[in-house]
């Protein structure tokens, strides 16, 4: 796949970061790239948000046309629809096997679209794809072990899904290029790589070098041989 679809930058921790964000991607990305704003939901999260800053980022956010995202590990399906009317989103990232499973199992009630999380181990071996009644995922994401960990997994060792797809875990601006041109996914998930000293606030040099990367690397002959 040579075609950028869809960016997403997560762990945002404040409306004046979606702002950047915003800012960043509507002079970098092309007009046709999905955006995608993420927030932690998770209360054990360093980059954890409260449903007030959660609705505060949504809303700048949709104000610009782009799709925040909350993100959860344990909550039940009640909980996190309950959360996302609070916060004013309409999609879900499963991010653990707690609310993967409860996803799976539960008879509750949801018009949330949702976003699927595959863990990628040290080997390449990645864990199995949640299954729903309710539709498919809007993507699924292939990520390190635990996510938000900053560190890679082995590009090497992992094999590609032949669908639509989104890499995340360890992105950096430095590695986003090498990451593109080994795997080629259809998009890219950021939070740790366009962080400042923090390793929560984004960074604006980081996350500008990491869209133009990606641009160029979907862009140039990279992709082509």
């Amino acid at each position: 796949m040579s075609d950028l679809k869809a960016v997403k930058v997560c762990g945002v921790v404040s409306p004046d970061d979606a702002r950047m964000i915003v800012r960043a991607a509507k002079e970098v990305l092309p007009a046709n790239v999905d955006l995608m704003i993420g927030m932690v939901l998770w209360p054990k999260s360093r980059r954890s948000v409260n449903p007030q800053t959660a609705f505060e980022i949504s809303r700048v956010a949709k104000r610009a046309d782009v799709r925040p995202v909350a993100l959860f590990v344990d909550e039940t399906v009640k909980q996190m629809d309950e959360i996302c009317k609070k916060i004013d989103v309409s999609t879900c990232q499963l991010h653990g096997p707690g609310c993967r499973s409860d996803w799976t199992d539960s008879t509750t009630e949801t018009k949330l679209d949702w976003i699927d999380v595959r863990d990628v181990s040290p080997n390449g071996t990645v864990s199995a794809p949640t299954h729903s009644t309710r539709g498919a995922a809007l993507w699924s994401i292939f990520d390190t072990k635990g996510g938000g960990t900053g560190i890679p997994f082995d590009w090497k060792r992992f094999t590609p899904p032949e669908h639509s797809w989104l890499l995340a875990g360890g992105l950096y601006p430095q590695n986003v290029k090498e990451a593109i041109s080994t795997l080629r996914p259809s998009g890219v998930d950021v939070a740790t790589g366009v962080t400042g000293e923090d390793k929560c606030k984004k960074d604006e040099h980081r996350l500008y070098d990491f869209l133009r990367n990606v641009v160029e690397s979907y862009s140039s002959d990279v992709l082509l041989h």
